[in-house]
């Protein structure tokens, strides 16, 4: 009975309209047939007039209906409209999933028109149910077997694989190629051939190249006799066999296999084309291999600048493609011992979007050690790489505030938007010319790439006007517009005399150089640093284990009376080692206070400076141990680029009004509760703060804020900051409990970072992340009197991420957020008597004050147990709002 459904649909009523279907047949062949001479937006048209013909005489749910809607669909594709295929063909399946049974043909026809457009959209995740759905159907129809059955089992396995689940996708190639092998024919030699080589792609994507070529070896003699040796698919498929030739390495074939490879390119593309170019780089890769230091060696290399010299006469100087050769030809190089030139052509391989941090630090420090290059040349280099290769969310955000306050929010924005559209529209007509460039000699056209050319030439030149005008209206957005990166004099003209930056750039990645960089105003220091990342990491978690603090805390977690007398002890050793082996490497202490700015990544970026030791004393203890932060005072950078950014934000109107703080919100059923992912109410489980309605008087106080502005208990509110203009304030004060994303509350677990306010009046007491970033802010300071705001959302993640990010985003100028769960006393003393001391000396940078406050809770503590760093070092001052 349901065999019957797949043609039942060919026997619907053809309703009374002077439209017959034999007409419609040949209006929709039409269409194709204006697609295949090239008029793509003849096509569309062609097609959307037989699709609204279609509906008007046989109705919506008519299989000629449907294939119009096909038909207009793929147009509509092959326009690059994507948003119009999307809607249209959105429409046309939900007609079909309401009117026709799941196993109609016509039904499983829209569903697969529909996939392929979320599959080319880049939403596999949603296709993938709909072509399981398809292949399921088509093999209780059609049986294993059939053609149009394995054709839908394959799109269920290319919609795995770009979905990254290799194994899933191999699984289902599997059960394909055993139907292929029990019903292999001429009839489907390209069906074949094509699978198999797909297979081989995806073997090799998942690392396997050894299974890889097993399969290219299956579906190339397939396809050389189907389309001949010189089809553009066949070449095609040979470069990527001959790469995984070269990864299973298996080499012995791959002259052979290269030189017809060679014959057939010239045939089809011709010797200058970039198809030749790419043939040349893999015969440059197997004269090179093992053979350094002879003739062969010096061929390979030549061989490699013939490949580059054809793509620099075709492509722009930026282009990927050409960035890649010239990358494989600096490691090459620096094989030879030739330093200088592998610097030299790794920068234009970076300049062509081809960039690989770890080639250019190891051979950026490996010519400085050899004294081949120009020291400050190499400074210079290095400097800039840091700073690009380390683009956090904070960092981000911190620009972000910056563009918007130099150029507001009017003219000014739709200026940059049409600086960085041309960028946008240059990049397009760059693909577009590497593909033009890239057809077979017989399918080039000349004047098309001519208008390309010309094309690419008129939209820099538009991009640079722009630019030109964006200057001149507005003169320090050219402050923002050079890849976030500051130059080293630059840097230290913003540091001054007393100041001190140090990049701290850990990789995460095994094997990557790791790399300190230190500036001021007397020179540069950079060394490469000798240790694993699993070293840092240790070294990092040995110093956490001695601050860790659960007694009194304001954090989502279950509070141990024992915690405090069970606290591991701080190991000094570890805290002077990261010093030795980080700072103490580039940096040395001169006894003279100075503002140290840290940019941290990996992970030191979860560690404050402030606890590092200078100088390791075995009989120390925490009053007497060298801190770090009793030879500096110390701010940390969301990047590097954020000094110059502060200079900028600092110069716009501030706030009329000094202060909003939001203090012991009330999480009982008076106060109203939250809810977690999981559904459960959280009243009644983070507890009360009442300590920190005195923080806040006392902080009020010392910046004379009207008592007004104080949001204590029941007033400290979600509701109550988001009815407030914001904008109005100077410093935003929250000292709450601080949440972060994983977070576990009772049974329920948040799924961003948030501070806990007072709920009600609509709002759950959550204020997460991406409601802050909502926020509009004037805010030199805001204080997140808390826990865990610096940190990011989960093991692993970019320090300053989350809430930091959020603030600064919504308008912060700068913040001080905490590493761990604070102690509510200390962190009490500790912001009443910062703020006491601002407010004395209003003229003495904000570091300088945070310094003497700590240091003053380590030498003269209240309680004796406030020297210990887990109560001192938590909270670090991140930008500056002086």
């Amino acid at each position: 009975m349901y065999r019957f459904l797949l043609v039942i649909s060919l026997l619907w009523p053809v309703c009374a309209v002077a439209y017959t279907p034999e007409e419609f047949l040949a209006d929709d062949r039409r269409s194709q047939d204006i697609y295949r001479i090239g008029d793509v937006e003849g096509a569309v048209a062609s097609a959307r007039e037989v699709y609204q013909k279609a509906l008007e005489a046989f109705g919506p749910v008519h299989p000629h209906t449907f294939d119009a809607g096909i038909t207009l669909g793929r147009m509509l594709v092959f326009n690059r409209e994507w948003e119009a295929a999307a809607v249209h063909l959105t429409a046309l399946y939900d007609v079909a999933a309401q009117n026709l049974l799941q196993y109609d043909a016509t039904r499983i026809r829209v569903s697969v028109a529909y996939a392929n457009i979320l599959s080319e959209m880049g939403e596999p995740s949603k296709a993938l149910p709909l072509y399981i759905d398809a292949a399921a159907a088509a093999e209780f129809l059609l049986g294993p077997d059939h053609d149009t059955t394995l054709i839908f089992y394959f799109n269920v396995a290319t919609a795995y694989a770009r979905l990254g689940q290799g194994a899933e996708a191999l699984g289902v190639y599997e059960r394909i190629a055993a139907s292929y092998e029990r019903n292999a024919s001429p009839k489907n030699l390209m069906d074949r051939g094509n699978f198999y080589a797909q297979m081989a792609y995806t073997q090799y994507d998942v690392g396997r190249p050894l299974d890889a070529v097993a399969t290219y070896e299956k579906a190339l003699p397939l396809l050389v006799a189907y389309w001949g040796p010189n089809h553009p698919k066949v070449l095609s498929i040979s470069s990527s066999y001959a790469y995984a030739l070269w990864d299973a390495r298996q080499r012995d074939g791959l002259p052979v296999l290269l030189d017809a490879m060679s014959r057939s390119a010239d045939i089809t593309y011709g010797a200058d084309s970039l198809f030749h170019a790419d043939i040349l780089e893999l015969r440059a890769l197997t004269f090179t291999e093992g053979t350094l230091g002879t003739p062969r060696f010096a061929e390979g290399l030549a061989l490699l600048r013939q490949s580059i010299d054809i793509k620099a006469a075709q492509l722009p100087n930026t282009h990927p493609s050409l960035g890649l050769s010239l990358l494989n030809y600096a490691a090459m190089v620096e094989d030879t011992g030739d330093l200088a030139q592998a610097v030299t052509y790794a920068l234009r391989a970076e300049a062509a979007s081809a960039r690989s941090r770890n080639f250019l630090i190891n051979t950026l420090v490996d010519a400085a050690e050899a004294g081949v290059m120009d020291e400050d040349f190499i400074a210079a280099e290095l400097f800039r790489i840091l700073q690009q290769s380390s683009v956090t969310d904070a960092g981000f955000a911190t620009r972000q505030l910056a563009t918007r306050m130099v150029m507001g929010e009017g003219d000014g924005s739709a200026q940059f938007r049409a600086m960085t559209d041309a960028g946008q529209a240059q990049s397009q007509l760059e693909g577009q010319l590497l593909a033009a460039i890239s057809l077979p000699l017989a399918e080039r056209d000349a004047q098309m790439e001519a208008n390309l050319r010309r094309a690419i030439t008129e939209t820099a030149a538009q991009g640079a006007a722009a630019d030109a005008a964006l200057a001149e209206r507005f003169p320090r957005i050219a402050d923002l517009t050079g890849n976030g990166t500051l130059t080293i004099p630059e840097a230290k003209a913003l540091l001054g005399p007393d100041g001190a930056l140090v990049i701290l750039d850990i990789s995460t990645e095994d094997g990557a150089p790791h790399v300190a960089f230190a500036v001021t105003e007397a020179g540069v220091s950079f060394r490469r640093l000798n240790w694993t990342t699993e070293s840092f990491d240790q070294a990092v978690g040995d110093v956490r284990r001695g601050i860790s603090l659960k007694l009194g805390t304001r954090a989502a977690a279950a509070l141990d009376e024992s915690a405090a007398e069970n606290q591991e002890a701080f190991n000094f050793d570890a805290a002077s080692w990261i010093y030795q082996e980080t700072i103490g490497q580039v940096l040395g202490i001169t006894g003279k206070r100075k503002h140290l700015y840290v940019d941290a990544r990996g992970p030191l970026a979860s560690l404050p400076p402030h606890l590092m030791i200078s100088d390791f004393n075995p009989e120390a203890n925490e009053q007497t141990a060298r801190w770090l932060i009793r030879d500096f005072a110390i701010t940390v950078l969301p990047s590097v680029f954020s000094l110059k950014v502060q200079s900028l934000v600092n110069t716009g109107a501030r706030a009329k009004l000094p202060l909003l703080g939001f203090a012991n919100p009330v999480y009982t059923e008076t106060g109203g509760g939250f809810t977690g992912e999981a559904g459960q109410t959280l009243r009644n489980v983070l507890l009360p703060l009442p300590e920190t309605e005195g923080e806040l008087l006392q902080v009020a106080a010392a910046v004379k804020a009207d008592e007004t502005v104080q949001k204590l208990g029941v007033g400290a509110s979600e509701a109550v900051l988001k009815s407030t203009s914001l904008e109005d304030y100077g410093i935003l004060y929250f000292a709450t409990h601080g949440l972060v994303a994983g977070d576990a509350v009772g049974q329920s677990v948040l799924s961003e970072p948030a501070l806990a306010l007072t709920a009600g009046e609509g709002q759950d007491g959550l204020l997460t992340a991406s409601e802050i970033m909502e926020l509009r802010l004037n805010a030199d300071w805001v204080i997140l009197s808390a826990c865990n705001t610096a940190v990011g959302d989960e093991p692993g993640a970019q320090a300053l991420s989350g809430l930091a990010k959020a603030f600064t985003y919504a308008g912060a100028r700068s913040l001080l957020v905490s590493h761990w769960p604070v102690e509510s006393r200390s962190a009490v003393r500790l912001m009443t008597d910062l703020f006491a001391r601002k407010a004395a000396e209003p003229g003495v940078p904000t570091a300088i004050v945070q310094q003497e406050a700590i240091l003053a809770m380590i030498d003269a503590p209240s309680d004796p147990r406030w020297s210990h760093p887990a109560y001192w070092a938590p909270f670090v001052l991140v930008g500056s709002p002086d």
